[in-house]
């Protein structure tokens, strides 16, 4: 009882935060723009080493496919031979000053340069109106949506009506996962994904000093 109790109260307080620091629209479904989709399959192109065989083996035959790209995707030539329709941003670096400014400037401008077919950018809603945003407004082309970054800490029960809703969020460590989650939202029937290795651990290593 005390639980049950406790998991209302929870829900009730991430209804609140949702509502009175972004609000209840499902930006994903409504603001996306699906128009022209090539097929019901997507590619998700994530950050890690192997991308880079990907993106050296990728030819203009291989057609057919969706793709949602990330981070600074941008910055490579592949970038405007795929043309992705979909593109996300999820880390602060891209969105105000700090120690990785000049790579989330670069990432943007390159963004705002290249885009020349219709695209959808996905933003944490919190970031919209950052200070680095204004590099992106004179492309029109450019679709910018936002998406809610709340972690959802409600009942169980509830959990998957809000996330069906694209309402919250999980506690997603690395953008890779709101890509996913939002190609589920957006009705995907099959969804690959690329570059999901990572090097956290390869790169690690332990010298003669002992450091």
């Amino acid at each position: 009882m005390i639980q049950t109790l406790l998991n209302i109260g929870k829900t009730i307080q991430f209804l609140l935060d949702l509502i009175f620091k972004e609000n209840l629209k499902n930006y994903i479904s409504k603001d996306t723009i699906l128009s022209p989709i090539l097929s019901s399959e997507i590619r998700i192109l994530a950050n890690g080493p192997s991308l880079k065989d990907f993106v050296q083996n990728y030819t203009t035959n291989d057609v057919g496919y969706e793709y949602f790209v990330m981070n600074d995707f941008a910055n490579y030539e592949a970038f405007e031979t795929i043309k992705p329709k979909f593109y996300i941003l999820s880390d602060p670096l891209f969105f105000f000053d700090g120690p990785y400014a000049e790579r989330g400037k670069k990432a943007l401008s390159e963004i705002a340069k290249k885009v020349n077919w219709q695209m959808n950018l996905y933003l944490p809603y919190r970031y919209k109106e950052e200070e680095f945003m204004p590099i992106l407004l004179n492309n029109k082309q450019i679709n910018i949506v936002p998406f809610h970054t709340f972690h959802y800490i409600g009942a169980e029960s509830a959990r998957m009506f809000f996330y069906k809703k694209g309402l919250g969020n999980g506690e997603f460590g690395t953008v890779a996962l709101n890509a996913l989650y939002i190609s589920i939202l957006l009705g995907f029937k099959k969804i690959n994904l690329y570059g999901a290795d990572h090097s956290f651990f390869t790169d690690l290593y332990v010298n003669e000093e002992n450091q």
